[in-house]
């Protein structure tokens, strides 16, 4: 649309232009020879010419209003394309900082997991000794506190697989 509406521009230029041009050997053509107050005569007779120049002149500011007009509207659609596309941008920025919510709240569960597993790889070292010492008899060492302190960790070791299983649930 654009390069036809300059093709039709640049015609009507060239029309006007070539009129203006030729207006004043048509008048001294018409007026026979350089009586001047003929030729002023003549020249008022185009008073009409000026009225259709001035109309086109008319007609040029109205084209170009609706050019505007249009340019306007294409503006409102992209300014509205615009908003869209930023509220798109806003719901995916939302739906990013829930995700890392999420991973950062499973990142502090998987280190308390890791704690507790740290936790129970050390329980787990001391009822081997126990066990090691027990194996021995008891000749080596009294066997009841090292079966209490056993037991005493056995119970531990259970409340930390609770505590592992109770974390794993809520996940």
């Amino acid at each position: 649309m654009k390069k036809n509406i300059n093709w039709k521009l640049y015609l009507g230029t060239f029309i006007v232009i070539t009129l203006w041009l030729l207006s004043f050997p048509i008048i001294k053509y018409f007026s026979n020879g350089n009586d001047w107050s003929k030729i002023g005569i003549i020249g008022d007779s185009f008073g009409a010419i000026n009225s259709l120049f001035s109309g086109l002149a008319f007609v040029g500011l109205i084209f170009t209003i609706y050019l505007q007009k249009n340019e306007l509207r294409l503006q409102r659609e992209e300014l509205k394309l615009q908003r869209n596309e930023l509220k798109e941008n806003r719901e995916q920025l939302r739906r990013s900082a829930e995700a890392q919510e999420k991973s950062e709240i499973l990142l502090k569960k998987q280190i308390l997991l890791e704690s507790h597993i740290a936790k129970i790889n050390a329980i787990k070292a001391i009822i081997d000794s126990n066990n090691n010492d027990l194996s021995r008899g008891p000749s080596y060492i009294h066997i009841d506190p090292i079966e209490k302190n056993r037991n005493k960790y056995l119970v531990y070791l259970e409340d930390q697989v609770d505590e592992i299983n109770n974390i794993i649930g809520k996940l």
